[in-house]
Parts: C-alpha cells; structure tokens; sequence
C-alpha cells in the first residue's frame, strides 16, 4: 500500500514538472544577429502581401562586420504599433515596439554576432493600423574585418566620410592617420576623401594582449559631407568586450546612436579631435600586460591625400 501511494505521487510530481519546465524558444537568428531592446518570437514571419510597404532608409544592400552594428530607419505617414525582423527560411523572428521620433521615424539597431562569416538577407514588416505590411528585404553583405577581445565598430547608413576615433588610456589616438598595424587597430577607413566604397563602416580592434586598463574614448567625425548633401546620416557605434557589449559610463550609451543633419558642414581634421563628436567612454581592464608604443603617422601629405592612401593597401 506504500509503494502504491509512492508510485501514485511521483507520477503527479513528474506531470506537474514537465507542465512547469516549458522549453525556452531556440533563437536560430542569434548565430547572426541580435536586434537591441527586441523580444523573440517563434513562429513564420509577419508579412501581408496586400499591406501596405515600408520606406527603409538607405541602400538595399549593405555592408556588415562580425560585431558590428547596423542601423536601420524607416519612415511612414502613419504610426507604427510593431516591427518584425527576421531572415527567409529560419523559423522565429525579433518584434520591436517602437519609439517614434517627430514625424514618424522609426529606427531599431542590428548588432551582428562575432561568429558572423556569410552574407544574408535581413526580412522586415511592421504592423500599421492593425494590418502586417509586405516583408521588404535588405541584402547584407559580410565582410571580414577583426573583432579581438575588445573591438569598436561604427556604421552608418548613407555614403560620407565619416571617421572613427578611439583615445586609448595612454593618450595614443588610433584613427585613419595612426592605426597601429595588421594585428591591431583600425583596419577599415571606409569612404576615404569620398573615393566612395559605400561599405559604411570603420572598425578598430584589440587582441587582448593589447587591451589596455583604463578610460577609453571613442569619437565620431563628418570629414567630408560627399554628394548628395541633402539626406542626413544615421549612425552607430557599439563597443564589446571579449564578446559581451560593455557597460558605458554616466551619461552615454552601448550602443550609441547619433545623426549628422542634412547638409552637415565637413570637418576635415587629423589627429586633433577639434569638432568631432564624444560619443561613449568606458572603462576596460588589461588582460595581459604588455606596453604598446607606436608612432603617429607623419607625412607631408595632407590628411586628404594621407586617407586616399588608405584606400590602396
């Protein structure tokens, strides 16, 4: 009779685990990307063939780095409830809830995982008025670059010269004209002079041998407003340590998104950071000690002939 009510109550306690222990949705989208301040959901993704379309701004293909970053805007005439990202064939997909800037804008960030190493195609729909618009697709293109255990990544979504500063705890300014070398640094000067590559991204990377403990600044440049003037310049910037994004000090912002106004006055500086844009500090620890010395970029060339250079590596 004991063994009979034992028998009768490890049964009950196992029902009422596996009612409780419900399995978490698999993200399949995580092995490429993520979407900041989005929630999951499994499912085939929203799409109305009837609805109605969606402005995204910017090129339909674009370029991505593994952790980096991509900005997407889109602009409507009417309020948007919710928006869905996610890629053809791969169950499951990411819902925004949208904050709207004056006259309907919206923007949500992608942030690409490390492990990204293929191109693909980014689906996206919102729900206007109740009803799901068509699903628009953006092609995105990988391109490999460094991602180390520290790396700072800008993106931005039109074809300007716009440049990445990072002022490294010892002072040291890595950026086009002092970018350290093939194992460190900036590795990509995108749009140099306006010799247009309309890649639209810059990076700078650390192995953690070259990760230093201190403050770390990072700014952000307009050299050359490039034709057409007339569209202003969303962009990004997201910051990882060892693969997690790290934690900015008071008053900024992992990721950190900004714009550059219609017709935005070039600011064609070297080293000096005169009117660049403070867009994050944060605080980072040595992993391994090692002392890094290296030389700023002297030329008699002016910094517009030293970014074209560039381009030639």
């Amino acid at each position: 009779m004991k063994y009979f009510r034992f028998s009768i109550l490890l049964a009950f306690m196992t029902i009422v685990a596996m009612t409780n222990c419900k399995k978490d949705p698999v993200n399949r989208l995580e092995n490429r990307f993520s979407v900041e301040g989005a929630s999951y959901r499994e499912g085939s993704m929203p799409g109305s063939s009837s609805g109605s379309t969606l402005d995204v701004v910017g090129s339909y293909t674009r370029t991505v780095l593994a952790g980096g970053s991509s900005i997407i805007t889109i602009n409507s005439s009417v309020t948007i409830t919710e928006i869905y990202i996610g890629i053809p064939g791969i169950n499951g997909y990411y819902v925004v809830r949208p904050t709207s800037t004056s006259g309907n804008v919206y923007t949500f960030i992608i942030l690409l995982s490390q492990s990204l190493n293929d191109d693909f195609i980014l689906q996206i729909s919102a729900l206007i008025n109740g009803v799901v618009s068509q699903i628009e697709e953006l092609d995105l293109n990988y391109r490999e670059q460094g991602t180390g255990a520290l790396q700072i990544s800008l993106s931005f979504d039109q074809s300007k010269d716009l440049d990445l500063y990072v002022k490294q705890p010892d002072g040291e300014i890595i950026y086009y004209g002092n970018y350290g070398d093939s194992e460190w640094g900036l590795d990509l000067d995108s749009n140099a002079a306006c010799s247009l590559d309309h890649i639209n991204n810059e990076n700078i990377f650390y192995p953690e041998n070259m990760v230093q403990t201190g403050k770390y600044e990072v700014w952000v440049n307009m050299y050359q407003n490039c034709y057409p003037q007339n569209a202003p310049t969303n962009y990004t910037v997201v910051v990882t340590r060892r693969g997690r994004l790290v934690s900015p000090l008071s008053g900024f912002a992992n990721p950190a998104i900004g714009q550059f106004p219609t017709n935005q006055p070039s600011n064609s500086i070297g080293s000096s950071l005169s009117g660049a844009r403070k867009v994050m500090e944060f605080n980072a620890t040595a992993g391994l000690t090692r002392s890094i010395t290296i030389s700023a970029t002297t030329s008699p060339l002016s910094e517009s002939a030293i970014k074209k250079l560039e381009l030639s590596k």
